[in-house]
C-alpha cells in the first residue's frame, strides 16, 4: 500500500517471481488498475478462487510500442490468490511507472 485515507486506497501491484503464489486475499472495494502499457509479453498466471476453482490465464504477446496509459475498472474481488506459472521473457523497464490499483472506499 502506498497511500490510504478515508476515500481511497492505492496499492502498488507487483507480479511475484515465476513458480510462486501470493497468499489468499480479497479486495472489498471497487476501483481501477492504472498501467503504463508498453506491449511485450505477459506472465502466464493461475487465478485461484476462494472456492477452490482455478482460472488459467495464458501468457500473451503484444507488439512493443511507446508507452500509453491503460485503465481497467475492477469490481470488488472475493478471496483469491495469483500463481505465476511463467514470468515474462523480457524484464520490465525500471524507469516505467508502477502498476497501481486504486480502490474507491466510498459507496454512491
Amino acid at each position: 500500500m502506498i497511500f490510504e485515507n478515508e476515500l481511497v486506497r492505492v496499492l502498488q501491484v507487483t507480479i511475484p517471481p515465476a513458480g510462486t503464489t501470493e497468499p489468499m486475499h480479497h479486495h472489498r472495494w471497487p476501483g481501477f488498475f492504472l498501467d503504463w502499457d508498453t506491449g511485450g509479453d505477459s506472465s502466464h498466471i493461475r487465478y485461484h478462487r476462494g472456492d477452490g476453482t482455478v482460472r488459467d490465464i495464458p501468457a500473451t504477446e503484444e507488439p512493443i510500442h511507446p508507452g500509453t496509459w491503460s485503465i481497467h475498472w475492477m469490481k470488488p474481488e472475493p478471496m483469491h490468490a495469483i500463481e505465476v506459472v511463467e514470468g515474462p521473457k523480457h524484464a520490465p523497464n525500471p524507469a516505467d511507472p508502477p502498476l497501481l490499483r486504486v480502490e474507491i472506499k466510498i459507496h454512491p
